[in-house]
């Protein structure tokens, strides 16, 4: 099923949907030894940009933007990619300068938020490698519960109706 995407803005944050203007961030993020330790083999720089180009078509099911903020532009790249017709898993890479500022978690909720609200998602799902330590406190902190645990990876979900809950509590900033 294709998606609506667009610019989200929340707290300010600026989630814009990936254009040619991104190819470095992309590309410096996908080969970068220290983002991709965790999260999956290091690219070549013909492999990052073969994959950007590839989602610049749309010719897969993952929906990228770029991250930024006020001050600082080009910070990472966001993705929701579609799962099933309900359900979508979210990631994010963010270059190391911008790591443990909080800035994670203000994504997540935006792509949480974006998700459920515009894509009317059922469930939103998150695996990361056990050896990244920093995740599970972050995916706690968005209410995301724990799943399990297979092959090195952790598992996520947040189910449609957990979001509603806590927004009814108050708007879902995190």
């Amino acid at each position: 099923m294709e998606r609506i995407q667009q610019q989200i803005r929340h707290a300010g944050l600026c989630l814009t949907p990936l254009c040619q203007d991104d190819n470095e961030l992309f590309i410096e993020l996908f080969t970068n030894i220290d983002v991709m330790k965790h999260i999956a083999p290091v690219m070549t720089q013909f492999e990052a940009d073969e994959l950007f180009k590839k989602a610049l078509r749309g010719d897969s099911s993952a929906y990228y933007w770029s991250v930024s903020s006020d001050n600082d532009s080009g910070m990472g790249i966001t993705a929701l990619i579609s799962t099933e017709d309900d359900r979508a898993e979210f990631g994010l890479m963010l270059l190391p300068e911008h790591c443990n500022k909080g800035y994670s978690v203000l994504v997540g909720a935006a792509l949480i938020n974006f998700g459920f609200s515009v894509w009317g998602l059922e469930g939103l799902d998150v695996k990361h490698r056990i050896s990244n330590k920093a995740v599970p406190a972050f995916l706690t902190r968005l209410h995301i519960e724990y799943s399990n645990e297979q092959n090195g990876f952790g598992y996520w979900i947040m189910r449609r109706s957990r979001w509603q809950q806590y927004l009814a509590i108050y708007p879902y900033q995190i």
